[in-house]
Parts: C-alpha cells; structure tokens; sequence
C-alpha cells in the first residue's frame, strides 16, 4: 500500500518567499535620506549674492566712486566791496577754504554743491546778500529737500577775500581752512578740524 501524500497546494501566496506553510515576510527598506548640501550650497550662494548686491546698492547709493560724490555742478559769484569788510558764510554739509588777497575791494565766491548718485544738486540752493551799508557779504546754504542716505548733499566753498577782511564762518559737517588773513574771525565746524594760517 502506497503511503505517499502529494502535498496540498496553496492557491494564494501572499508573500514572494512562502513555501511549504512558511513564509518571510517582505520587509520594504527604509528610504533613502537625502543630502543636505545641495540646500546648503544654494543657501550660501544666495547669501553670498545678497552680500554683493547690498554692498553695491550702498555705493550707489552714497554715490562714491574715486572722485568723491556722483554730480557737480559750480557757481562763481563776484562782489565789490570797501575796504575791511565782512563775509558771514554758513554751511550745512561741505567745507570751506578761504584765503586773503592783495586786493582790497574784490571778493570771490566758488560755490560747488556736489550730490550722491540718487541725490539732485538743485536740491540746494546758495543765497548771496549784500550790505553796502555795513559792508558785508552774508552767504546761506538752503535745502529745498531734506538729503537721506542715499541722497547726500553737500557744498563746497572757495572764496577769496582781501586780507583784512573779518570771517564768520559755520558749517555743521566739513572743515575750515582760513590762509592770509589778518581779519577778525569766528569759526565754526561742529564735526571737522578748523585751520587757520596767516600765510597766503
């Protein structure tokens, strides 16, 4: 008598390794994690570029480049006057270089307003007032629109006086240069150097 059994065969195999009543489970892997350099390479790319670009739009901004400021523009104004007189100059942003001549009754005024990239030099306007009476020249920088940072202005003066002239002179941020002048003089400079030299 034939004792063989043929084996029961299972219609469904759930899982790939089942087999004679045992099967492995399928386990999916883990997925795979991915780098984080390419974030952090474009991270410091963009900050790299926003560096760049801030620095530049400063400039720009400030209007800096070899010379100084962007835009120029000069004025000359010419006074006869008598002899020993007085120049009342103020100032808001900008120097002033004055020097005595042999020339008693002529005075000179070189006004440069000069402005940032983004600034407009006919933001500022130079006044020129003279008293015959009392012999005297009064020079007033105005500002038809108030200058931010990255609209700067400022103003520039060369002026030439006789000798003996008397000097009141002011501005808020530049330095004062006074040569040759034997005059009484008032100086005023509330972030620069003042200097004052008898010499012409």
């Amino acid at each position: 008598m034939n004792n063989y059994q043929t084996p029961v065969q299972d219609k469904e195999k759930p899982w790939p390794d089942y087999y004679a009543g045992r099967y492995t489970p399928w386990i999916a892997p883990p997925p795979r994690r991915r780098s984080p350099w390419p974030w952090f390479i474009l991270a410091i790319t963009l900050l790299f570029l926003l560096i760049v670009g801030g620095a530049l739009f400063l400039f720009a901004g400030i209007g800096l480049n070899v010379a100084g400021y962007a835009n120029s523009a000069t004025e000359t104004r010419s006074f006869v006057v008598t002899p020993n007189p007085t120049l009342v100059l103020n100032n808001d942003t900008g120097s002033i270089h004055v020097r005595g001549s042999s020339s008693s009754s002529q005075v000179t005024i070189q006004a440069t307003k000069h402005s940032s990239a983004w600034g407009n030099v006919n933001d500022l306007t130079v006044s020129y007032v003279q008293n015959s009476q009392t012999n005297t020249i009064t020079v007033n920088v105005n500002r038809v629109n108030n200058a931010t940072f990255f609209t700067s202005t400022g103003v520039e003066f060369d002026v030439t006086v006789p000798a003996s002239a008397a000097l009141q002179l002011t501005t808020n941020t530049g330095s004062i240069d006074v040569n040759g002048i034997s005059g009484a003089m008032t100086l005023m400079s509330n972030t620069a150097r003042l200097r004052q030299s008898t010499r012409r």
